[in-house]
């Protein structure tokens, strides 16, 4: 009987294993399309042979908004139409996510993206900017700020990267962890489907999952379909799971004026990096906002555009 048992468990494993790779190869084999082809919102330029998406509104000083992990500018949309009355807002997709292009052989780190964002400013003739990031995009402009300081007027640090977690307050994200896993990420990403986008969406990341729409799980599903798009993530994700956290060490010695923006219910980066950074970033205050998750300026727009706007205007 117990034979029989687990014959048939390995039919079943045999059969699941089958399914994924079929469906791997089928995905493999399906013609790409390019950002430019996908989306028809924004704008695109060439970024040393790299075909850069981006969004680039109002005038005056000028404020780049740099999304996380698996983000795109979508996750600005309701910022940049306020915030540009008042200011040159541009938001960017990293290589790797969004529409923009996902080369193999780009440099997936936090340095690489820090230098492409400069290379990004050299290209649309901005000296120097104020730099927002949420999440990895805190931890791009955090790193920019440390090797490229003279490009930087201000930080703006929306629930950033920067840390390592202490073991007390770690909540593993399941799919962030087993995209960092050789086969295990391959496996979650063949399965990318477009409810699975909508899943993984509402596990965790907002505080309201109401705030989720069809409209924003058809945008971001839509750039999987992007060459690399189901590959570049977990280049990402390994490089940084390899990478030591940029640390108190490194963070103490910034010191252009930062304003830190956290949500109350980040489920991904605990509030308690709010006070990280406001102890070791000199000239730095802390917000933390109620019932907002790891995507303040999202869920709490009106205010965060509040934050944000004021902290422009300080010292001008």
């Amino acid at each position: 009987m117990m034979k029989k048992f687990l014959s048939f468990i390995g039919v079943i494993i045999l059969i699941l294993v089958l399914a994924v790779a079929v469906n791997w190869g089928v995905q493999e084999l399906r013609p790409k399309k390019t950002g430019l082809e996908l989306v028809d919102d924004g704008n695109f330029i060439d970024i040393g042979g790299i075909d850069v998406h981006y969004w680039d509104e109002g005038q005056g000083d000028v404020l780049i908004l740099v999304h996380g992990f698996s983000s795109s500018v979508y996750t600005w949309r309701l910022n940049i139409d306020t915030l540009s009355e008042e200011f040159r807002v541009i938001a960017l997709d990293l290589p790797g996510f969004g529409y923009t292009d996902k080369p193999k052989g780009f440099d997936y780190t936090l340095e690489g993206f820090s230098g492409f964002l400069v290379e990004f400013m050299d290209t649309m003739d901005i000296d120097t900017a104020t730099l927002a990031g949420n999440s990895m995009g805190g931890g791009v402009i955090l790193t920019t700020a440390l090797l490229y300081p003279e490009r930087v007027d201000k930080l703006i640090l929306v629930d950033s990267m920067g840390y390592p977690e202490r073991e007390e307050e770690e909540k593993v994200f399941l799919p962030f962890l087993l995209m960092g896993i050789p086969g295990a990420g391959e496996v979650l990403m063949s399965l990318n489907f477009r409810c699975v986008v909508e899943e993984s969406m509402k596990g965790g990341v907002y505080y309201d999952n109401s705030f989720v729409t069809d409209e924003m799980v058809d945008y971001y599903y839509n750039a999987f379909r992007s060459e690399n798009g189901q590959k570049a993530p977990l280049w990402v994700m390994r490089n940084l799971m390899d990478s030591p956290p940029i640390g108190s060490e490194r963070i103490s010695t910034i010191s252009m004026p930062t304003l830190i923006v956290w949500g109350e219910e980040d489920n991904l980066i605990p509030v308690g990096h709010a006070s990280l950074f406001e102890n070791d970033i000199a000239d730095s205050r802390a917000v933390v906002i109620a019932e907002a998750g790891h995507l303040p300026h999202e869920e709490k727009a009106e205010f965060v555009n509040g934050l944000i706007a004021d902290f422009m205007k300080e010292g001008n």
